[in-house]
């Protein structure tokens, strides 16, 4: 049903898509009973959505791309989820669903008892300069700070037992994983600290400020997607001694795997020929990276990500060396 500016799944009664996408405003009907994932996508002009009783099960990402958004009402009746102060949250797992994007506060303070943050809970806040996570929270979902680009600090609560902050940036502690660095900050350089393992996807996108990164011996694991969309990055560092990873010219690869991970995309070089021996080439290897005009590529490479040179605007010619 598209007839309304909407698409409705009727067997399902899933609200699948937002199709007037210049809305400002928008209840959704009685009788839906699911918000797909991605539903509100593309609605950049959307700054009010009210849920009503019957909603039982919104998706992760309903909300992400809604630029606009200042507040998410939910019928007091509803059983499953509720509002707080335009904050979407689900009432039984004690998750935090959805903080509007056009909200124009510049802390956060997440209310205690929340358990779980979802994916893209903080997508495109680009107000939110500090947010205060408390002690009950036991999980943080992928893409949670993606484009929050005014965000210089998270702080977490002394006594929570799974994650903590140093200096501002966001770590697993059991895990030792590097979650999220603060896209707002305006350091040139971040040295990783010895005994992290792991930098998760997105760790580091939107930095638009960071020239320069410094990974330790103790990193073993680097997320695909870890240094998209950070436009000033230059080069990258490994210590020597680190077994899976390594530098060359400030480009990282995989030791074992022989495989470029990341070329930054601040370097300014119109030309960049991949050294021989590499066999593969991530992902997001040379995601926007805007100056580069060719890529040479040695005859043996077998892999090469979906991915790997999206956003390249300069990009001419990609060049494969014949024998």
């Amino acid at each position: 049903m598209n007839s309304n500016g909407y698409e409705i799944d009727g067997r399902s009664k899933t609200f699948v898509k937002l199709l007037d996408t210049s809305a400002k405003k928008f209840a959704i009907p009685y009788g839906v009973q699911i918000i797909g994932k991605n539903a509100f996508l593309a609605c950049s002009s959307l700054k009010s959505v009210v849920i009503p009783f019957s909603v039982t099960s919104i998706k992760d990402s309903a909300f992400s791309g809604c630029s606009s958004l200042i507040e998410i009402k939910v019928v007091e009746n509803n059983p499953e989820y509720c509002s707080v102060g335009g904050v979407l949250f689900h009432r039984r797992q004690r998750k935090l669903i959805a903080y509007p994007a056009r909200r124009n506060e510049r802390e956060y303070i997440v209310p205690s008892g929340v358990t779980c943050i979802a994916d893209d809970a903080f997508c495109e806040c680009s107000s939110l300069k500090s947010l205060v996570i408390p002690a009950s929270v036991k999980f943080i979902g992928k893409r949670m700070f993606v484009d929050c680009s005014s965000l210089t600090a998270i702080k977490v609560a002394e006594n929570n037992p799974e994650y903590c902050t140093v200096d501002g940036v966001l770590f697993h502690r059991k895990q030792k994983k590097l979650i999220a660095y603060p896209a707002g900050r305006k350091e040139k350089e971040y040295v990783i600290f010895s005994g992290v393992t792991s930098i998760e996807d997105n760790a580091f996108s939107y930095c638009s400020s960071l020239e320069s990164l410094v990974i330790p011996t103790s990193v073993t694991n680097i997320g695909e997607t870890a240094f998209t969309d950070c436009p000033s990055l230059t080069e990258i560092k490994v210590a020597k001694n680190n077994s899976e990873y390594c530098t060359v010219d400030g480009v990282l690869f995989h030791k074992k795997q022989r495989g470029l991970i990341t070329y930054p995309a601040g370097r300014n070089e119109e030309e960049y020929i991949i050294p021989s021996g590499v066999i593969s080439i991530g992902g997001y290897a040379f995601w926007k990276c805007s100056f580069l005009k060719s890529v040479v590529i040695p005859s043996g490479i077998t892999s090469i990500g979906c991915s790997a040179f999206r956003g390249c605007s300069s990009l001419k010619s990609v060049v494969i060396p014949s024998g």
